[in-house]
C-alpha cells in the first residue's frame, strides 16, 4: 500500500468516526451531552483536514512515510468496527452507553495506531502530524469517558426514582 492510500485509509477513518458520533448524538436526549458530541463530529472532520494536509505535503516532497501492514490493518479494521456501530446505532440495536463504550475503545486504538505511526515517520513534520493527532484521540477518549460518567449517573437517577415511585405503588 503506497503512502496516499494510507493517507487515504487515515482520511476515511476520520470521516466514519464523524459519522459515528452524528449517529449518537441523534440517540441522545441530554442537551449537554449532544453538544459535546457535535464538538467531537466538528473535529473528526479538522483532523481529517489535518491528515489532508499532510497528504498534500507527502506529495511535495520524496517518499518519506513508510507505514508497516499492522498499521494498516489496525486502520481497516477500525473502519470495519466503526461501520458495524453505526448500523448498530442506525437499527436501534445497541444504547448510548455501551456505543460510548466501544467509541471509546476505537479511540484508544487510533491514539495507540498514531502512537506507532510516530515512531515509523522519517520525516520531523510527519511526527508531528501524528502527535497532534495521538494527543486528539487522547484527549477525546478522555471526553467520552466524561459524558458516560454524565449518562451513568442521569440512568441512576432514573433507575432511582422508578424504583421509589414503585415502592410507593406497593404500599399503598
Amino acid at each position: 500500500m503506497t503512502a496516499n492510500e494510507i493517507f487515504d485509509v487515515a482520511i476515511k477513518v476520520k470521516e466514519k468516526m464523524c459519522m459515528c458520533y452524528q449517529e449518537m448524538e441523534r440517540h441522545c436526549n441530554e442537551k449537554s451531552i449532544s453538544k459535546e458530541l457535535i464538538k467531537l463530529a466538528a473535529e473528526e472532520i479538522a483532523h481529517k483536514n489535518l491528515i489532508l494536509t499532510g497528504k498534500n505535503y507527502l506529495s511535495a516532497i520524496s517518499d518519506v512515510f513508510i507505514v508497516k501492514p499492522d498499521r494498516v490493518n489496525d486502520m481497516k479494521n477500525g473502519i470495519r468496527s466503526i461501520k458495524t456501530l453505526i448500523n448498530k446505532l442506525q437499527n436501534n440495536s445497541i444504547n448510548l452507553y455501551d456505543a460510548l463504550n466501544c467509541t471509546i475503545k476505537l479511540e484508544k486504538a487510533f491514539a495507540f495506531c498514531h502512537s506507532q505511526t510516530i515512531s515509523e515517520a522519517e520525516d520531523m513534520s510527519f511526527q508531528r502530524l501524528f502527535e497532534i493527532l495521538e494527543n486528539c484521540d487522547r484527549e477525546h477518549v478522555k471526553r467520552l469517558l466524561n459524558i458516560r460518567s454524565i449518562l451513568s449517573q442521569q440512568q441512576k437517577r432514573v433507575h432511582m426514582n422508578s424504583s421509589s415511585s414503585y415502592s410507593l405503588k406497593s404500599s399503598l
